[in-house]
């Protein structure tokens, strides 16, 4: 559930500008990156984080 809100939300917001729409798309995915990588050193969940990543990018393409 949270998955499909959150990708609503992303999606709404690229949609805002088309413009702009590259940029944001390739600053959201640096922001999931940097926080994969923190996640991935600091925590255990990077298996639950990276399999709600994926989520986002299935249900935005």
């Amino acid at each position: 559930m949270a998955t499909s809100v959150g990708a609503i939300v992303i999606n709404g917001v690229l949609k805002q500008d088309i413009w702009l729409n590259k940029f944001n798309w390739s600053l959201i995915m640096l922001i999931l990156s940097i926080n994969t990588s923190v996640f991935y050193r600091f925590t255990d969940l990077f298996p639950l984080l990276s399999s709600f990543i994926l989520g986002y990018v299935i249900e935005i393409l």
